[in-house]
């Protein structure tokens, strides 16, 4: 078991409010894009190659076959579309580009998964499966800055009550140095109602 993967086990495992079937979904999603992502483009360039949607569903698909058949042989570099053996003549430069982009995107949703934004991606979005890489990176990314506005927000809303109570402090003793000044300036100038 890779490091990173043991840090998400833990992290997947130490959050309150995931519950064990999440935990286990999230960790598969994590495995799943780990293993696209070793695959160097092997599984994008086979969904291409098949005219398939970029999908994470499809490239769960392809990861699946691979393991199975072990004849995914595809990866997506500067030969790419030269695929020798498969009678296939080539892909067009928009597909390779496309291929390449979306492998990229795979390497950004492997920066950006962690358990908690998963679980906003999946309660936002059911079918996020039908997501390309692209798709799940930016809302990965959205839930990211809903993380943080949340964090801002209970920030701020922890720092206007530490306001007020403050707020408050200042004019209890204000007010209490009012009573204390003016008790002092009636004894001072003698009005006879204190301290007689």
């Amino acid at each position: 078991m890779s490091a990173a993967l043991g840090e998400f086990f833990v992290e997947a495992g130490t959050h309150g409010g995931i519950s064990q079937e999440e935990r286990a979904s999230y960790i598969g999603t994590y495995r799943l894009i780990h293993q696209v992502e070793q695959s160097d483009g092997a599984a994008v360039g086979a969904l291409v190659n098949q005219g398939a949607d970029i999908t994470m569903r499809n490239l769960m698909m392809a990861v699946r076959s691979e393991r199975r058949s072990g004849k995914m042989d595809y990866s997506v570099d500067e030969s790419f579309g030269k695929v020798e053996g498969s009678g296939y003549s080539g892909t067009s430069i928009t597909d390779q580009m496309e291929a390449a982009y979306q492998n990229n995107c795979v390497k950004d949703v492997a920066d950006l998964l962690t358990p908690e934004r998963m679980k906003v991606v999946a309660s936002q979005t059911p079918d996020w499966e039908e997501m390309t890489p692209e798709q799940l990176k930016e809302a990965l990314a959205q839930a990211q800055t809903d993380d943080a506005s949340q964090d801002y927000a209970y920030a701020k809303e922890q720092a206007g009550s530490v306001i007020a109570e403050r707020e408050n402090d200042a004019g209890y003793l204000h007010g209490t140095a009012e009573v204390r000044y003016s008790e002092y300036h009636d004894e001072r100038h003698g009005d006879g109602s204190h301290g007689k």
